[in-house]
């Protein structure tokens, strides 16, 4: 059985000029951005940033969509 992951690396305006996490929800939804903005205050980040994933999920976003958006933040 082969196990499929994927590893997440957070190199904000390091070796990126951008908060990647803003960047790649707002990118692909704006509207999602915005509850992510409002549960900002009860969750804590890791936590937000999994139920970002998954409602971008629930919206049809793919992996692939948010690897093209990642290839357009600026470096």
């Amino acid at each position: 059985m082969t196990i499929k992951g994927i590893a997440v690396f957070d190199f904000d305006w390091s070796l990126i000029e951008q908060d990647s996490d803003y960047w790649t929800i707002h990118s692909l939804s704006p509207e999602i951005w915005q509850e992510v903005r409002e549960k900002q205050a009860s969750y804590q980040w890791t936590d937000l940033m999994d139920f970002a994933l998954c409602r971008l999920q629930e919206a049809g976003f793919t992996k692939g969509d948010i690897v093209n958006v990642l290839k357009t933040i600026p470096f």
